[in-house]
């Protein structure tokens, strides 16, 4: 088939962010379907010169649209319409036979509802966030309008798809909860890549030697975006209190966002920053490994809001992929799959005092930490990229 694939935020292993649209369409390349992807220029692939490339045999659209994750929210609705404009104009020059779509944000569901529509084509949509509920849960989309228009957009995409893909059953329970019958969701997590993530035990070392403030000290490392969402300074306040109680432990913050000038500076004034804490621009896929590697433990972190417990955070896979125990701040799946796995554990979300103690106590405990990296390993296979890519295909192939 001839599909057209609408992800906005769409990387390739040599960018920093999630490249799970990237390993699931070079599969689909692979089973001798022709796959054209748009998406657009974000910050990290201003690199490319030109508008289109081809990336391990995907053709990759690069819509001249302006964005970026310290934009606010107005200035990326903005960008989010534009995005559509351009997306539409460059679909209708492609022959298609399937169009598939990936939020966020759920405004990637007007060109693919628009496309589908004109061309007649069934559509496939995958829900890697619960928009609209999750930006109203936090306070971002406010406008009465906004939120009944995005409820609607919500509802018309959900109900125009043969075929929807949630990335956690939280997501699959959301769906189902707007009429759509189970039989036509599909869940498929986000994937841990066991193969890119076996790295040799030098790699790590070799990491912590060029670093004079790490060598052989504990790591806590948090590698993604310093959102809102994100609530990353509930790190900073952790490190301060561990800070008393082993100041050896090293934080190392890999990322970028629209609240890292904010977390920089809390990281200042609570006398962290560069003494105890680190931080280093975000690391592309390639990378990531030997970061992890050099790991003690990695952790995922978010604010304490309900509606986001149902997410499927990369970090979260990519650290049973690296065998590294994985410590969490929330509920739901993932801490139900850690719980029972043993894999890692969870942190108070509102008592960073005692989350910092637990943590202490577990970076002390050399056993407990050994166990939970095989469990780590052991659980990744559950999640195996090989596995979930071809349970995506299928599902793609169901599609007539």
């Amino acid at each position: 088939m001839r599909i057209i694939y609408f992800h906005q935020y769409f990387n390739t292993p040599n960018m920093p962010g999630s490249t799970r649209s990237y390993e699931f369409a070079s599969r689909l390349v692979k089973e001798g379907h022709e796959v054209h992807m748009i998406t657009l220029k974000q910050d990290c692939s201003g690199r490319i010169k030109n508008n289109f490339s081809i990336e391990n045999g995907i053709n990759v659209y690069w819509l001249p649209v302006t964005y970026s994750h310290k934009m606010n929210f107005y200035g990326r609705i903005q960008s989010f319409i534009m995005f559509s404009v351009y997306a539409v104009i460059q679909s209708l020059k492609i022959k298609s036979d399937l169009v598939f779509a990936t939020s966020t944000p759920l405004t990637i569901a007007i060109p693919a509802l628009i496309i589908k529509k004109i061309r007649g084509h069934p559509l496939v949509f995958e829900v890697r966030d619960l928009w609209p509920k999750i930006p109203i849960a936090v306070g971002e989309l406010k406008s009465t309008l906004l939120i009944y228009l995005s409820k609607k957009l919500e509802y018309a995409v959900y109900k125009a798809s043969k075929q929807i893909i949630a990335l956690s059953p939280g997501m699959a329970t959301g769906i189902q909860s707007k009429g759509i019958p189970k039989n036509r969701i599909t869940i498929i997590p986000n994937a841990a890549e066991r193969k890119r993530f076996s790295v040799p035990k030098q790699t790590g070392k070799d990491f912590r030697n060029s670093f004079p403030w790490l060598k052989n000290r504990p790591l806590v490392v948090y590698a993604g975006s310093l959102g809102k969402i994100n609530g990353v300074s509930y790190l900073v306040h952790i490190a301060k209190t561990m800070r008393s109680l082993d100041p050896e432990v090293r934080f190392l913050i890999a990322g970028n966002g629209k609240e890292k000038n904010e977390i920089l500076s809390l990281a200042m004034a609570t006398g962290v920053y560069e003494k105890t804490m680190f931080f280093i621009p975000p690391v592309s896929k390639q990378v990531l490994p030997t970061l992890l590697s050099a790991a003690t433990v990695c952790t995922s972190v978010i604010i304490p809001i309900p509606e986001l417990v149902y997410n499927s955070a990369n970090k979260f896979f990519d650290a049973l992929a690296a065998g590294r125990p994985m410590i969490i701040n929330y509920g739901g799946w993932q801490k139900s799959i850690l719980e029972s796995k043993g894999a890692g554990f969870v942190l108070p979300p509102n008592d960073t005092d005692q989350a910092a103690c637990m943590l202490h106590s577990l970076l002390d405990n050399h056993k407990q930490l050994k166990a939970m990296e095989r469990a780590a390993s052991h659980t990744s296979r559950q999640f195996d990229i090989e596995v979930l890519a071809q349970k995506f295909i299928l599902t793609i192939n169901s599609v007539k």
